[in-house]
Formats: structure tokens, C-alpha cells, sequence
């Protein structure tokens, strides 16, 4: 009994929460009733609500956050497409300023075509001579001299000259080598005449001078055959004869065809013509034929 009702003395739990406060002279709650609290445990419902709460703050954290970056996703999608459309837009530009640019070259080198064809036109009675001294002042007699030595056979009156000057740069020293005097023929028969007379050796010797006649060409012209010497020496190393056409060209004879070229770019269907394929694969890898 005595076990038993020392047993019963003892004070539940639940009977100890129940217990007043007491409160202090400051009118708040004691010590001992904040301990009392303090030491309730969490009941599963405070965990719900609890976890609940915290659900609800993801939840809502986790909605704002998605809006952004949608919104964000929204608008570079929007600066994307607006990007692509702008490189479609330039590249279709690009593509077309391609083709003016092509188109507009091959016009300008139609117009340099006109333009030197022109020009040679207008020097094709001419005959450059090129090794006259500086001291021949009176250059028609001196001309016409030559001319009837060239083409005796031709009366006097065929020979007529339209005009003969130095070429138009400053008077050299005498160290120097003179300038070239070219004249204007009056029949351009003549002219083709004479340079005929002297294609053998190029050049007529006067009073101890050795002079060479040339047509007159149009520097450009002459700039171009300059890029063609190799082709032109390949020709004759094969014995294949040429000849300069107007406007601008590379005429070769082979096997009763004449073959023309006016760009290097056709070099190798122009060699492909003429020469047979292991000559052509000598000369297109560099090796000497």
C-alpha cells in the first residue's frame, strides 16, 4: 500500500500543464511557466502545418521563378527568330552583291576591251621607231628616205606622212638612250607594208644606227603580251606560228585550225588544243617540254 500511494502522489503530466501561472510583481509570466512551455513537444500536427507552410513558400517560389524564366525564354526565343530572319536577310544580300560584283566586272573588262580596241585602232597606221638619234631634228626626210630604201617599188606620193613626232617625254641625256619617234602613215597599205619589209631582222641600219620598227601599240596591249610571253615561247619551242588579233587575243594555227585565247584563265583547253596530253601534263606540272 505504502508503494501504491506513493505512486498516486506523483503528479501526471497532464495535471502539471494544468497548473495556473503565477505571475510577478511586473505582471509578466513566471520562470517556471516559460519552462513549462518550452518543454511541450511538437505534435504531428504542428509538422504538417509546418511542412505545409514550407510546401506552399516552394511552391510559390518555384512558380515566380518558372514565370521569369518563361518570360526570359520568351523574349530571346522572340530576339532569335528576329537574329535568323536578319542573317537570312544578309546572306540573300550578300548572295546578290555577289553576283552584281561578277556581272559588273565582266562589264568593266567588256569596256577595257572597247576602250584598248579602240585605242590600237587609233594607232593602227602607226609605226614606232625605236633607236633614231636625239640629233635628227628633221625626222620626215630622214623617214622618208628609209621608207623609199624599205619599199622601192612604192612611188614617192604613197608615202605620204600624216605626222612624225618624239614620243612625249622629257628630252633624255646624251648617256641615255633616245626617244622613240613615231609616225603616223597616211596609207595604212603602206604602213602594213613596211613593217612586212622588215620582219625578217626587225631592224634598218642608217648611217651606222640600227633602228627598229614596231606597231604601235597601246600600252595596256602591250602589258597583256607581256603576261603571255611564256605562252608564246612554248608556242615557237614547239613550232606552232601565232599571231596578235584585235581586240585582244592569242591566235595559234595547228593542224588547219586556228585556236584562240584571250584569258590566261583558258590556258589549259588553249594548250589542250594544241598539244598533245603528255607535253600538256609537262608544262602543267612545270617541267620543261
Amino acid at each position: 500500500q505504502l508503494h501504491g500511494s506513493r505512486r498516486n502522489n506523483r503528479w501526471p503530466r497532464s495535471e502539471k500543464k494544468q497548473t495556473l501561472p503565477q505571475k510577478d510583481q511586473d505582471g509578466g509570466q513566471s520562470e517556471e511557466q516559460i519552462d513549462s512551455e518550452e518543454a511541450d513537444p511538437i505534435t504531428k500536427q504542428d509538422l504538417q502545418l509546418l511542412f505545409s507552410n514550407i510546401e506552399k513558400m516552394v511552391k510559390a517560389e518555384h512558380t515566380k521563378t518558372t514565370k521569369e524564366l518563361t518570360t526570359e525564354i520568351t523574349s530571346l526565343g522572340t530576339r532569335v527568330r528576329d537574329l535568323e530572319k536578319r542573317l537570312d536577310d544578309i546572306t540573300d544580300y550578300t548572295h546578290q552583291v555577289d553576283k552584281d560584283i561578277t556581272t559588273l566586272y565582266a562589264q568593266i573588262e567588256q569596256i577595257q576591251y572597247a576602250q584598248e580596241d579602240a585605242e590600237n585602232r587609233s594607232r593602227r597606221n602607226n609605226i614606232r621607231l625605236h633607236g633614231i638619234p636625239e640629233t635628227a631634228t628633221d625626222l620626215e626626210p630622214l623617214l622618208t628616205d628609209m621608207f623609199q630604201g624599205l619599199l622601192p617599188d612604192t612611188p614617192p606620193e604613197r608615202l605620204e606622212m600624216d605626222r612624225a613626232h618624239r614620243a612625249l617625254r622629257p628630252k633624255p641625256s646624251p648617256e641615255e638612250r633616245p626617244r622613240d619617234v613615231i609616225v603616223r602613215m597616211h596609207f595604212y597599205r603602206v604602213k602594213a607594208a613596211i613593217l612586212e619589209a622588215v620582219r625578217p631582222t626587225g631592224e634598218v641600219e642608217i648611217e651606222g644606227h640600227k633602228i627598229a620598227l614596231y606597231p604601235d601599240i597601246a600600252p595596256s596591249t602591250l602589258a597583256r603580251r607581256r603576261e603571255f610571253k611564256p605562252l608564246t615561247e612554248l608556242l615557237r619551242q614547239h613550232k606552232i606560228t601565232y599571231r596578235w588579233g584585235y581586240p585582244f587575243s592569242l591566235q595559234a594555227s595547228h593542224q588547219n585550225r586556228t585556236i584562240t585565247i584571250r584569258n590566261l584563265k583558258d590556258r589549259e583547253r588553249f594548250l589542250r588544243s594544241l598539244l598533245t596530253t603528255t607535253v600538256l601534263q609537262r608544262h602543267l606540272s612545270g617541267k620543261s617540254p
